[in-house]
């Protein structure tokens, strides 16, 4: 199924980031199945050493940001696809 890319943008971008993002997503899973994290090395104010923050930010979220997509936009575009779909049901019912 084509996604209109004007008319949906978010989605559109979300259906071609797909692939690569299932790669990745299965990746983040298996490094936390193995007691992994993913995080980031900072330097506290008042340290004079590096900490490791584990990133608090799930797997969708992550992949979203590494693409750019706007899981808000994709909410709204979703919610938008299934009233028009509610609206061809309800006019083909009535019809």
């Amino acid at each position: 199924m084509s996604i209109d890319a004007k008319k949906y943008p978010e989605l559109a971008k979300m259906d071609d980031a797909q692939p690569t993002s299932q790669v990745i997503g299965e990746f983040l899973d298996w490094l936390s199945e193995n007691g992994m994290l993913v995080g980031k090395h900072i330097v506290p104010e008042g340290w004079t050493t590096e900490a490791f923050l584990p990133i608090s930010e799930g797997t969708e979220a992550l992949l979203a940001r590494y693409f750019g997509i706007d899981l808000n936009a994709v909410e709204r575009e979703r919610r938008q696809v299934l009233a028009e779909f509610n609206q061809l049901q309800a006019a083909s019912v009535a019809a």
